[in-house]
């Protein structure tokens, strides 16, 4: 049996195809067949073949998994087998990877390079040939959008690669004549790829058409100035150097190296470090050892729990940053606390830290980790891998070329590591503990009494945590003696009650430092465990204690003292994983349930409070405005209350997700902070909207709270239409919001789910239906008593009536949306009104004005980082120049928004812009691509059921494209 993916998926047995069912049952069999031998989750499944939960889910995908397995494991009396297993929460694909299209391609191109790397260019060329015969066309044709999209723009890109390999081998081997033709063809449909233009520069030089290989230079120049602004990468200038000189080669052509983003993630250096003088020395060695054709270096610092193994790797990092020239990496692995960071997560953080954008991203680990050695190969970056459970965590993450260096710093010993080189920590010198102790308690009291420092450090334990709490106790009491100190830790009886030292594992070291606190600080701390977030501010965790700033900020410094707590910045406090675990154990242990739910409810209603007035300052809920005035708060103004969303995002949407998962806290406050963040999380955070409000919707069923059910619903459903273009998803759960607002008497509900209905309809071409909705929304917010978040339903109204060519009505209604949009300082409906304004003028004839008012809508949506408004004013922009006949701004339009839809996956806006850019592709007397441009789009619209299909279709057919 032989599966194809490299092209329509298909299956095939040697007497020819195999029918492998509908749309969503190929889908199902690509995502099995992406990752080979390896289980694919139930949610997994769903999520990438439905886009949402499926009705009946888990029957749903049995049935299709079912019918692929009478598919897969018919007896055809060939070998190897096939076989679809079932494993706990999802299934598995067993199968040989040489019976799938897809990993023979791979496989013969790593043969291919490598034969190329040999020096055997005719061997590297044929095998390269014989991978790039596999290809049937665009990969992962037929299926789903979220099992096709990432993986296919990265086998494209594999093929490209492949492709110019082996245009590279044949043109070393001895080229001939045809291989100019293919060039041309392909620099013509991919202009931008610098390497093809280089490849067909050199052709033509060794043919002794050097003007005609200058010019191919020349033409790529002037297309990325004008296109991108950029000059061309060094080398395509080296090429052309080259041709001008007469000294051509091949490899001048090869593939360039990115230009990397320099990352600079370490954390900052602890300004007390100590000692370690014999480890700096030894760690520095070994990271700047390098020789050509050497593995990369990989250190480890071993050793139990309150060491300094980070802080140690951390201090190294940064003296040899001059060696690194091209960046620090840094990642905490939390291999200590059994949340072990997934290497595909880490190498995702890692590659946006290179440089690579997420629509470029593979989703498989081992892509992502193919990608993540290509982008480091050549480059100097330390990568810096904290708190590592085992040699398998780290293996993934290890770079492939000596260049690079890795440190690793773990509780158990990576002797299984390959090629590690390991440095275990012990316990400070004495005299280096009572240097530590003199820079946390001051030099000047530990150099007065140096005997009883000794004393100090001696009980101890020499324990760099142990010496820390110590020093912090004395710099916290300037009234004490070091004798007296001292004094109190000589009875062994009493220390663990002085220190908590007693053993020197993790667990010993935290519970001396734990037991050293006094009540209010321990209770603080035990708090501080109960939330997921990696952070928390200093309000947030005030809330939290049930206490004003200042006294909770004189806790939490006492916590930093004691070094059971960070600040790496005013205001904000992090807590290491190891240690949020044991607060969290000691908070079970010591704290009620309902304790621990009441201070998580209070961070709750903390984060809800902060999120409403930060609401009001950034002026971007789209519809509404939470009513109630909290008075003067320190993020009333834009631009720090933007910047609490930006550095709360995470910790807000991680609350959530927490704060649902528990029946004790109330759903409405997590309803209503989700609410309040919609308009931030709509700028261009969908999936996280998405996953907060699917949260908040599950609970409110749970515990049957109506008022939290109708925040997730409306959510929800804009989500579903502005997302996905799911508008019957949509209409579903807004129609539910709709009838519970009515039934519960919720005025402000019913207006705004009336009005998000009528959006909706305008989507579905439902114009008459839409205007009811929405003048029974103006209607009832009109009768409240503050009637917020009417300009929002004009701009909706008379968006309408631009559609219905009522364009009296549709001036005057746009124009009130406009003036109320100010008074009630509404940013977001502000931009798309006067983005509704420009399409009115457009379709008035007057692209002068619609120009004017797109560009004001578009200064607001870089402004405020509307990424979405953006998206879509850029589309309409581009209509607009290409009618006042300006194609290169069009252009420039289309391909940002098309950027943009790609980042947020939003396939509507994708899809039309598809198919502005057709119309500008043809207008610049480039019909192939034109086509092209407006096939995707159809594909698009068909792929998610919008009406533009059948418009598309019926102009095709009427003549008016030639597809």
């Amino acid at each position: 049996m032989e599966f194809r993916i490299l092209g329509p998926v298909e299956v095939w047995r040697p007497g020819g195809p195999v029918p492998t069912g509908g749309f969503k049952q190929r889908s199902v069999l690509a995502l099995l067949l992406l990752n080979l031998n390896r289980v694919v989750t139930f949610e997994r499944m769903i999520d990438q073949v439905w886009g949402a939960r499926a009705p009946d889910a888990r029957n749903t995908v049995q049935r299709l998994v079912s019918r692929l397995r009478r598919v897969i494991e018919a007896d055809d009396g060939q070998a190897p087998k096939a076989s679809l297993e079932t494993h706990s929460g999802g299934y598995l694909l067993r199968a040989d990877p040489s019976t799938v299209d897809l990993y023979r391609f791979e496989g013969l191109v790593e043969q291919g390079r490598t034969a190329q790397r040999a020096g055997d260019h005719g061997l590297a060329a044929r095998l390269l040939r014989d991978g790039l015969r596999l290809w049937r066309g665009p990969a992962l044709v037929g299926v789903a959008d979220g099992v096709r999209d990432v993986p296919a723009a990265r086998l494209e890109e594999a093929r490209l690669l492949a492709l110019e390999d082996r245009i590279e081998a044949d043109l070393t081997s001895g080229p001939e004549e045809p291989l100019v033709a293919e060039l041309r063809e392909l620099v013509a449909d991919h202009p931008l790829r610098e390497r093809m233009v280089g490849l067909l520069m050199v052709a033509l030089h060794r043919f002794g058409r050097q003007a005609e290989a200058l010019d191919a230079y020349q033409r790529t120049r002037r297309h990325l100035v004008e296109e991108l602004g950029l000059e061309p990468g060094q080398a395509l200038q080296r090429t052309h150097q080259e041709v001008l000189t007469g000294d051509v080669t091949p490899a001048a052509t090869g593939r360039a190296q990115a230009l990397l983003q320099a990352p600079a993630q370490l954390p900052a250096d602890v300004p007390d470090f100590t000692g370690r003088a014999e480890q700096v020395r030894l760690l520095s060695e070994m990271l700047r050892g390098e020789s050509e054709g050497s593995p990369v270096v990989v250190a480890a610092v071993g050793g139990g729990g309150g060491l300094g193994k980070t802080t140690l790797a951390i201090h190294v990092g940064h003296l040899l940053r001059d060696r690194f020239p091209d960046g620090q990496l840094h990642a905490n692995l939390h291999g200590a606390d059994g949340r072990d960071t997934p290497a595909a997560e880490v190498l995702g953080d890692f590659l946006r830290a290179l440089g690579a954008s997420g629509a470029h991203i593979p989703e498989a680990e081992d892509k992502r980790a193919t990608l993540y050695r290509s982008m480091l190969a050549g480059r100097r970056v330390l990568v810096v891998l904290d708190n590592a459970r085992d040699a398998a965590q780290v293996r993934p993450l290890l770079p492939g070329t000596p260049s690079c260096a890795v440190m690793v710093t773990s509780r158990a010993r990576l002797a299984d590591l390959e090629g590690v080189r390991l440095i275990d920590l012990d316990v400070l010198p004495a005299e280096e503990a009572v240097e530590l102790l003199g820079k946390i308690a001051g030099p000047r009291r530990v150099a007065a009494e140096p005997e009883a420092a000794l004393e100090v450090v001696a009980a101890c334990g020499n324990l760099p945590l142990a010496v820390r709490v110590a020093g912090a106790r004395l710099a916290a009491r300037p009234g004490w003696s070091l004798a007296t100190l001292a004094a109190r830790l000589a009875d062994q009886r009493r220390r663990l009650d002085e220190l908590r030292i007693g053993d020197l594992g993790v667990r010993a070291s935290f519970e001396l430092s734990y037991r050293a606190l006094r009540p209010g600080q321990a209770a603080a701390f035990r708090m501080l465990g109960i939330p997921n977030s990696s952070d928390i501010t200093l309000s947030a965790a005030a809330a939290m204690f049930a206490m004003r700033e200042p006294a909770a900020e004189a806790v939490l410094e006492s916590l930093v003292d004691a070094y059971l707590i960070e600040t790496r910045e005013p205001g904000r406090y992090q807590m290491h994983d190891l240690m949020r675990a044991y607060a969290r154990q000691r908070g079970n242990e010591e704290d009620t349930a309902a304790e621990r739910s009441a201070a998580l409810q209070r961070l709750v209603d903390h984060y809800l409070a902060t999120a409403r007035t930060v609401d009001r300052a950034v002026g971007l809920t789209p519809v509404g405005r939470t009513e109630g005035d909290h008075g003067p708060h320190p993020l009333s103004r834009s631009a720090p209350a933007t910047r609490w969303l930006q550095q709360e995002r995470a910790n807000l949407v991680s609350t959530i997700l927490q704060a649902t998962g528990s029946p004790s806290i109330r759903v409405l406050p997590i309803a209503r902070l989700m609410d309040s963040m919609g308009g931030f999380l709509g700028r261009g955070f969908f999936g996280e909207w998405e996953e907060a409000a699917g949260a908040v919707l599950e609970a409110a069923l749970r515990d049957g709270d109506e008022p939290a059910e109708i925040l997730a619903r409306n959510a929800l459903g804009i989500l579903a239409a502005e997302r996905r273009h799911d508008l019957p998803t949509a209409s579903r759960h807004l129609q539910r919001a709709w009838r519970l607002c009515r039934d519960l008497g919720d005025r402000p509900g019913l207006a705004r789910a009336l009005n998000n209905l009528g959006a909706v309809c305008t989507m579905r071409r439902r114009y008459r239906e839409a205007v009811d909705y929405l003048r029974e929304s103006l209607a009832v917010r009109l009768a409240l008593p503050e009637p917020l978040g009417v300009s929002a339903v004009l701009n909706n109204l008379g968006t309408v009536y631009v559609k219905m060519r009522a364009f009296e009505e549709a001036d005057a209604t746009l124009r009130d949306a406009l003036g109320m949009t100010r008074a009630e300082r509404d940013h977001y409906t502000e931009a798309n009104t006067l983005n509704s304004l420009g399409n009115l003028r457009y379709e008035q004839g007057d692209l002068r004005a619609a120009v004017e008012f797109h560009e004001r809508c578009l200064d607001i949506c870089r402004r405020m980082s509307l990424a979405r408004v953006e998206m879509l004013v850029r589309v309409d922009l581009a209509k607009a120049e290409r009618a006042r006949g300006d194609l290169g701004a069009a252009l420039g339009h289309c391909v940002t928004a098309l950027r943009i839809s790609h980042d947020l996956r939003a396939p509507y806006a994708e899809a039309r812009t598809l198919y502005e850019l057709g119309h500008i592709r043809h207008g610049l007397e480039e019909p192939e691509f034109g086509d092209d441009a407006w096939r995707r789009a159809l594909k698009l619209f068909e792929e998610i059921d919008a009406p533009e299909a059948a418009d598309l279709r019926a102009a095709r057919e009427a003549g008016l494209f030639r597809w």
